[in-house]
């Protein structure tokens, strides 16, 4: 027969032997969440922008030829004929119109032409000739262009002249032209040249 206190102690040594046999749990440790890396964003080099080239200006050869406004050439001398075409005659003077025309390329004429005339003295835009703007204008051969040749009227003496000389402005070869013109007190006028019928 067992004593209450062998069973005490009985019980005590299962109670000690069940825990040294029973198996650690494991506590699970929870794994950190990695932060999220920074995405650093490099903006893209500036492209330089292309400096835009000058226009080249025109380099206009050395000749006996005048440069003309940009895009046509002066007109060549040889190529223009000058023919004595009208007379007009207003209160304060009396004009021979000369027409000019080309059998060339369109070319361009700017200013006054110059004027030999056997006697007389020339001068630009004198003897009444109405005051001009000088342009650039394109003669083609299908225009053509004009200037006159002034006398003032009344004149104390006249005389006429049957040839003069011409010399187209931008150009430097005299051209003989056949004319009936009246010349007064040893003065003529000259207009630059112009769009035929612009100031007759």
């Amino acid at each position: 027969m067992r004593t209450p206190g062998k069973l005490v102690s009985l019980v005590t040594l299962a109670l000690a032997a069940a825990c040294s046999s029973s198996t650690p749990t494991a506590v699970e440790t929870p794994t950190p969440t990695p932060s999220p890396t920074a995405t650093v964003v490099v903006p893209p080099s500036p492209t330089a922008s292309p400096t835009p080239s000058a226009t080249p200006t025109p380099v206009v050869p050395t000749g006996s030829e005048s440069p003309a406004p940009l895009g046509q050439p002066t007109c060549k001398a040889s190529a223009v004929t000058i023919t004595d075409a009208d007379t007009v005659v207003k209160p304060g003077y009396r004009a021979e119109v000369y027409v000019l025309r080309t059998t060339g390329a369109p070319c361009q004429l700017t200013g006054y032409p110059s004027v030999l005339v056997n006697g007389a003295t020339v001068t630009r835009g004198g003897s009444g000739l109405p005051p001009e703007t000088v342009h650039a204008y394109t003669l083609s051969r299908a225009t053509s262009l004009s200037f006159a040749l002034a006398t003032a009227r009344p004149g104390a003496s006249c005389d006429d002249q049957t040839a003069i000389t011409v010399t187209l402005p931008g150009t430097s070869q005299p051209r003989g032209v056949v004319t009936d013109l009246r010349v007064c007190d040893h003065q003529l006028g000259v207009s630059p040249v112009h769009r035929l019928g612009d100031d007759e």
